[in-house]
């Protein structure tokens, strides 16, 4: 049975950071400039989505010849802000995590923590609260690190907009932290939002009086302010209000002026918004055919770009106005959809996990409140035992230099008594002087002797040395030619997009590569382990190199398998194996993928190596062959096995080596094997592959210890985007 009472949407105001443009983050000419141009791009940005973002692509060509991370990083961010605010959210998580890698790179905490604080936001708005509000806390911890007093009062609010859907006391404790720095500060951005998302929690509390009062306060502040997107937030609340208690005369002009203001300026969940407390406040009027108008609108737009709160609110509102009108069946059918809805925004573990992470944050911070009082209580200690050890150390002075006059005395008497005894001893040693001259010819004449076998040693010694250079150079310039025959990171993040390379070399130079190359509207890319490591390996890792360059670039073979065959042929080929010529019975083993990026087919074949597939959280090892590349005697190229998946976004291919697994390490000192790695990958599939990636560093680092590396290790993984 649906009660009578109708809900309104209350819009909160997410905290977005910084308020410092980029040149007064940056202070010298070039950053300037890039402000200048970004201010531009802003401008584009108020037209359109489109026209801002081809701007900001634009800046970005024009900065990355340059190569200037700290201009790269903040036009990654700016440009996240752009999907931010036409809420194209998985664009907007890429482009601050790429900010944050880079500021973070270059030691600049501060602007790590807006880009932080931005990307929770983003999880906010998607109802993935567990995220955001860790990543509010990162960046707080940041900002109280740095005395930013400012950032520090909205990070303050926006732990509060996360508390507001499961503990209002908790949110108002953090809302009136925020309001006391931002008046402390006068920022009148963070006054204006604040204030906002303190009344919404008065307005669901029921205390209309304390709301009234603190929107009218925002409504000012915003007026100030003159930003349209927030004055239209604020009109929509105040209106929602009215309506609320009834005063709908009142209300009306301020929820069509938010919805004009919403229109003008393509904010879709303020259009929504807007709609559905218009539709609400005809339902209450009784005006049932220009509520469910409003409604609908509203409810097509939250389901078109998924704003779960909106269409929780719109569902309710829509199967109390059916009941109203006595037509149960549509009532019923919205009533399911609206439970449904609200029992995944918010469970009971979502709501613990978020206590959970506050009260560490809380603990943590009152731990360091202790340590700092302990330390002045230590300091004050050892002050006190100093200035206790200082009097000792005078006292047993004057001690020390009253025994040292006894001794003084003492001795001068003994002296006396010792000088006749020196002269019959310098008697005795004049007489043994004699004997140790002669006895000192013979030992110079040793040491001419001597010096002559030294000389010839010390030849021979810079000889030795020299070779050595020589090697070490030799060595150090092959690794630069092994470096450049491998693909650059741009080179690789254009084809793979989502990926990572962990390749630890044993040696200066390595007998595993990396390979990756686009072949009309494919990728291919390959994890290669020839055998042995070092020079010799690196040896094999050149041949085999041109040899895939021949099979991909000029011959245009695409299919795993096929590469596999033409690669095996040009190793036999190339090291005269046939028939046992030239006595080399060295090969490779290779795991090749092709990724069809239009259709996401993936094929696979590999020479012993195997390929791990991610798909719909599940971990499949497809198998290789057992069947070498190179050593066929009989002159005759292998077939190999090819493999083809039909993959999703969202699953992931890893290829490898077995350099990690064969590591020997822990405390028994025995290999790592394969299954713990891919315990690993299965377990951590699901985070970025740059925490995976550095997850798999640790995990092999504090495994080998201090042991020495057995094999080079090459492990490549790549996310379906």
């Amino acid at each position: 049975m649906l009660t009578k009472s109708i809900s309104y949407y209350l819009l909160l105001i997410i905290g977005f950071l910084p308020y410092l443009s980029y040149s007064q983050q940056e202070n010298d000419s070039e950053s300037k400039l890039v402000d200048s141009l970004c201010t531009v791009a802003k401008q584009y940005s108020q037209e359109s989505f489109l026209k801002g973002y081809n701007k900001y692509e634009q800046i970005l060509k024009q900065i990355s010849e340059e190569n200037r991370q700290v201009d790269i990083a903040y036009i990654f961010e700016q440009e996240a802000n752009l999907m931010l605010r036409y809420e194209k959210n998985d664009s907007a998580i890429l482009l601050y995590q790429k900010a944050i890698v880079i500021y973070n790179s270059i030691n600049k905490p501060v602007q790590a923590a807006h880009n932080y604080n931005n990307l929770g936001l983003v999880y906010f708005n998607t109802s993935r609260y567990e995220m955001a509000i860790e990543l509010f806390l990162k960046a707080l911890k940041i900002y109280e690190q740095h005395n930013e007093f400012k950032n520090i009062g909205r990070s303050y609010s926006n732990l509060g907009n996360v508390f507001f859907y499961t503990n209002s006391k908790k949110a108002i404790e953090f809302y009136t932290k925020s309001l006391e720095i931002q008046h402390q500060f006068k920022d009148t951005f963070g006054l204006s939002d604040t204030y906002n998302n303190l009344a919404t929690v008065y307005f669901y509390e029921e205390d209309y009086k304390e709301c009234e009062k603190c929107f009218l306060k925002s409504l000012e502040y915003k007026e100030i302010i003159g930003d349209l997107e927030n004055l239209a937030t604020g009109y929509s609340n105040i209106g929602g209000l009215y309506s609320t208690i009834g005063e709908n005369e009142k209300a009306l002009p301020y929820l069509h002026k938010a919805l004009n203001i919403y229109k003008s300026i393509d904010i879709k969940s303020g259009i929504a918004a807007a709609q559905m407390n218009l539709g609400t406040m005809y339902s209450q009027s009784n005006k049932i055919d220009s509520a469910i108008y409003y409604l609908k609108s509203a409810l097509q737009i939250s389901e078109e770009n998924n704003f779960r709160d909106l269409k929780k609110a719109t569902y309710e509102n829509l199967a109390q106005t059916y009941s109203n009108i006595k037509k149960f069946d549509l009532a019923y059918e919205y009533l399911q959809k609206f439970l449904h809805l609200k029992d995944s925004l918010m469970d009971e573990t979502t709501a613990d996990r978020i206590q959970e992470i506050s009260t560490k944050y809380e603990t943590e911070k009152k731990n360091q409140q202790i340590l700092m009082q302990q330390a002045l209580i230590d300091k004050n200690t050892a002050e006190s035992k100093q200035k206790t050890f200082q009097r000792n150390v005078l006292i047993a002075g004057l001690l020390i230099v009253l025994l040292f006059a006894i001794v003084l005395l003492r001795s001068y008497s003994r002296k006396r008594r010792d000088n006749k005894l020196l002269q019959i001893q310098k008697d005795e040693i004049e007489s043994k002087n004699s004997i140790l001259n002669q006895q000192k010819e013979e030992i110079s004449a040793q040491r001419d002797e001597i010096e002559v076998q030294l000389g010839f040693s010390e030849k021979q010694r810079t000889l030795i040395a020299h070779q050595k250079k020589e090697i070490v150079d030799s060595i150090n310039y092959a690794q630069r030619i092994q470096k450049a025959i491998l693909p650059p990171d741009y080179f690789v993040e254009k084809l793979l997009g989502q990926h990572f390379i962990l390749y630890f070399p044993k040696d200066v130079v390595s007998g595993d590569f990396y390979y990756i190359e686009k072949c009309n509207n494919q990728v291919i890319f390959a994890a290669v382990d020839c055998t042995g490591h070092g020079v010799p390996g690196s040896m094999m890792s050149v041949i085999g190199f041109n040899i895939l360059n021949q099979a991909i670039k000029q011959n245009h073979i695409t299919k795993p398998s096929e590469i596999l065959s033409f690669l095996d042929s040009g190793i036999t080929e190339t090291l005269r194996q046939e028939g046992g010529e030239s006595g080399v019975s060295d090969g490779m083993d290779i795991a090749v993928c092709t990724w069809d990026i239009s259709t996401n087919q993936i094929q696979f074949a590999g020479a012993y190596n195997p390929m791990i597939l991610i798909k719909d959280g599940e971990l499949f090892e497809i198998k290789a062959d057992k069947v070498p590349i190179g050593v066929n005697y009989d002159g005759v190229a292998d077939i190999y096995t090819n493999h083809v998946f039909q993959l999703s976004k969202g699953d992931s291919v890893y290829l490898y080596s077995d350099g990690y697994a064969d590591q020997f390490g822990g405390p028994l000192g025995k290999k790592f094997k394969y299954k713990p790695l891919k315990e690993i990958i299965k377990e951590n599939h699901r985070l970025t592959l740059l925490e995976q990636k550095q997850i798999l560093a640790d995990k092999f680092n504090n495994w080998k210890g201090n042991l020495e590396q057995v094999d080079d290790v090459l492990i490549i993984g790549v996310r379906i985007s």
